[in-house]
């Protein structure tokens, strides 16, 4: 039995692509809810697309949510920050819940999801989700492509669809990054490795590190210990842990493991 297709997903083909970001300007004047790019430049509107041309194998792609039926970012959110709508299949955010962990970042094999430092969140395609223009619903990415490199998939032939999302998998999509955080990763600090500089404890989220800044224990001489300026490597509490990766990411020794 088929499964049926999920109204509204894009395809991309990326032999029309032509990097002239007609998807990028569209997207971000949509979100930005303003009708003149000019006029949001000039009046400092946040202009954030949700879609990204970027270089890749010599070819510009198109780098968007393909809002998978595993949905490896919303598995690694542990606060439904990113959820998949039971009606649509489609994978929604609720940044009010977000708890800025990035570990939907990590894993997303499409490096569709991103931060923006300045917006201090996550963005990612929401499909336009209730986001009109002129009256008319999205994406509105769609119909700004001059090329019909982005279609959707629901007015597509089912067996050109399934190959142009073969084609698209085959060029961007990485499966190591989904073993970068989530529910089957274990982070552990080795104690012999760690320098006890606490930065893993500074960063995470959820402040289930534990530890003392100082020197480390092999290093410290007599007279840092006198001092009390020996520091304890630092641990996890596997219980409290959302596995999402911060302390693997900065550790500048590597002494946080991932199993």
């Amino acid at each position: 039995m088929k499964t049926a297709r999920k109204s509204g997903t894009i395809v991309i083909d990326l032999k029309r692509c032509v990097a002239c970001l007609s998807c990028e300007m569209a997207c971000a004047k949509a979100h930005a809810s303003v009708s003149d790019i000019v006029e949001a430049i000039l009046s400092d509107t946040p202009l954030v697309p949700r879609v990204n041309v970027v270089a890749m194998d010599g070819r510009p792609v198109p780098i968007q949510c393909r809002h998978c039926e595993d949905a490896p970012c919303a598995a690694a959110c542990t606060t439904g920050a990113l959820y998949k709508d039971k009606k649509t299949g489609h994978v929604l955010t609720a940044p009010e819940k977000c708890i800025k962990c990035k570990a939907c970042v990590r894993v997303c094999p499409y490096a569709a999801v991103r931060w923006h430092e300045k917006a201090d969140r996550i963005f990612k395609c929401d499909l336009c989700e209730g986001v009109l223009v002129d009256g008319r619903p999205g994406p509105h990415c769609v119909p700004a492509c001059p090329t019909r490199a982005l279609r959707l998939e629901d007015e597509e032939d089912e067996s050109r669809a399934a190959a142009l999302k073969a084609e698209y998998d085959k060029q961007v999509r990485d499966e190591s990054r989904l073993k970068a955080a989530g529910p089957s990763v274990t982070f552990k600090i080795d104690p012999k490795v760690c320098i006890c500089c606490g930065r893993c404890a500074k960063e995470c989220r959820v402040e289930c590190i534990t530890g003392k800044r100082g020197k480390p224990p092999a290093k410290a001489k007599p007279e840092d210990k006198e001092k009390g300026k020996v520091g304890e490597p630092f641990k996890i509490d596997q219980d409290a842990c959302v596995k999402c990766g911060t302390c693997f990411e900065v550790c500048p020794v590597d002494a946080v493991k991932k199993t």
